[in-house]
């Protein structure tokens, strides 16, 4: 087992600055974690807690059950994996995977044959003899797993990858970790800074936010039903829009009052709207891009006059930056060629894709 358990932790560092909040959370054995959130909101301090390399100002930390707040990081046998190795490169790579342990003055013959096992497992048999300066990004990632693995740690916590790489290289370096994950069979737990396509590869996800963990669960959980406005906006990767809505209802339905425009809801969201008293009051409507559409068979209650006021795009995808009634929100568009800054437009939203905020609290009605 290789469960990790951490029960109200906090850190405050020099300064009064507060990196872990009262933190609770739990990390399943063998599993594979994505930790996430914005720069600066507690992923690497809440790793070298983990690790050791901190010690918390209060709360318990528990590997296998065990309460290790007061264990030696060197006794905790937790591998912190980074891509950046500090090889010596004047050594092999099997030379650098067995210099640790023969520091440490391992049984030597042992140490070299789990460094091949090791090797063979996570396919890199072929670098053995090659040097440092020979290894792409990608087979680093994979050495820097198999020099962790040397000493069969019962974590492994990676802090991010190499900032020098392009984004399809980093997307590739989590595919490799993923790979990795299903053939050590352990507990791994990944910080992330974004919400990019790599988030997905975990068996969860934990958003971070201000040293809390604000939500936790399957990526789709966190990107479908987020429990606060934090988390959709996150999820949504910057381009969720948050729009000021008021709840009415008249003999017919119970509708959200946009300006001029009506947007009609699902019955599960009324009821959950009126049992908790949210009639005539305001609302938070938070849409991502691909739930707005242009308006081509949406019921015309739905739909929204707009302009466009800035037009995004990127290799990957394009956007329309609209605006209506003073009112700002994003559509993702296939073929910006067709549009130009100052159209007007009709788009209509998806109802069964709206997420509703309390305007006071920000969390999910």
């Amino acid at each position: 087992m290789s469960g990790i358990r951490l029960e109200n932790v906090s850190k405050n560092f020099p300064g009064g600055i507060l990196a872990i909040n009262d933190l609770s959370m739990e990390i399943y054995n063998k599993e594979l974690l994505i930790l996430t959130g914005p720069s600066d909101c507690g992923k690497s301090t809440l790793l070298r807690l983990i690790a050791g390399l901190e010690d918390p100002c209060s709360g318990n930390i528990y590997i296998d059950g065990q309460l290790v707040n007061y264990i030696d990081p060197t006794e905790r046998n937790i591998a912190m994996v980074f891509q950046n190795l500090n090889l010596y490169p004047h050594m092999t790579i099997f030379q650098n995977m067995e210099f640790g342990p023969k520091f440490r003055k391992l049984n030597i013959k042992q140490v070299r044959e789990n460094i091949v096992n090791i090797a063979e497992m996570l396919e890199i048999s072929h670098l053995l003899d090659k040097h440092p300066n020979e290894l792409d990004v990608f087979e680093r990632q994979c050495v820097a797993f198999a020099r962790a693995a040397v000493k069969h740690p019962r974590v492994y916590l990676v802090d991010r990858v190499s900032t020098k790489c392009s984004e399809k290289e980093k997307k590739r370096l989590y595919e490799e970790i993923t790979a990795i994950h299903r053939k050590l069979r352990a507990t791994i737990v990944v910080a992330i800074d974004s919400d990019v396509a790599p988030v997905r590869m975990g068996d969860r996800t934990a958003v971070m936010n201000k040293g809390r963990i604000d939500q936790i669960g399957a990526y789709e959980e966190l990107y479908n039903k987020p429990s606060n406005k934090f988390v959709a906006g996150f999820m949504g990767r910057g381009h969720t829009s948050f729009i000021s809505a008021r709840v009415c209802e008249d003999e017919e339905n119970v509708y959200l009052n946009i300006g001029r425009n009506k947007i009609g809801l699902e019955t599960e969201k009324v009821k959950d709207l009126k049992e908790g008293q949210y009639i005539n009051r305001e609302v938070i409507i938070a849409l991502r891009p691909e739930d707005i559409r242009f308006d081509d068979g949406f019921q015309s209650g739905n739909a929204i006059e707009a302009e466009i006021e800035t037009i995004e795009t990127s290799k990957e995808e394009s956007f329309l930056n609209l605006v209506a009634e003073g009112i700002h929100f994003c559509v993702k568009t296939s073929d910006y060629s067709i549009f130009k800054r100052g159209d007007s437009l009709r788009v209509a939203v998806d109802i069964s894709k709206i997420l509703l905020l309390d305007k006071d609290s920000g969390r999910a009605i």
